[in-house]
């Protein structure tokens, strides 16, 4: 955290690969760290982009992460959005057993679990 921490002061820099690599890891501290909201508040650095520059694993990655502080504050509706909507434009791209699912998959499956929604856990 401490060397990428100082990168922070650049994003966004305008290539979403490399924002989308300093916020998700620094985010991911946070949120390994149990700093949710410093995690939340690293993603809303990124900014939202639906141009041809996204990054599919970045934005993978920053959805896990974001459903995942949220799913730890209790908001399991806006958890299951961010993963739903991530895993949505994932799938038909790369498929349903590709690394975008099995990143996303796990936690829709928790956070169905938590619902008591145990129909909604398909095994793959």
């Amino acid at each position: 955290m401490t060397l990428v921490a100082p990168l922070l002061r650049e994003v966004p820099c305008g290539d979403i690969w490399v924002d989308g690599l300093v916020c998700n890891i620094l985010s991911y501290c946070h949120l390994a760290n149990a700093r949710l909201q410093h995690a939340l508040d690293v993603q809303a650095l990124i900014p939202k982009t639906k141009t041809a520059n996204r990054n599919l694993f970045v934005e993978v990655y920053r959805a896990y992460v974001i459903a995942q502080a949220l799913l730890l504050q209790g908001n399991l509706g806006d958890a299951e959005r961010h993963a739903s909507q991530a895993l949505q434009r994932a799938e038909p791209l790369t498929g349903p057993h590709s690394s975008s699912s099995a990143t996303l998959a796990p936690l829709l499956a928790e956070i169905a679990w938590e619902q008591g929604d145990v129909t909604r856990i398909m095994p793959y």
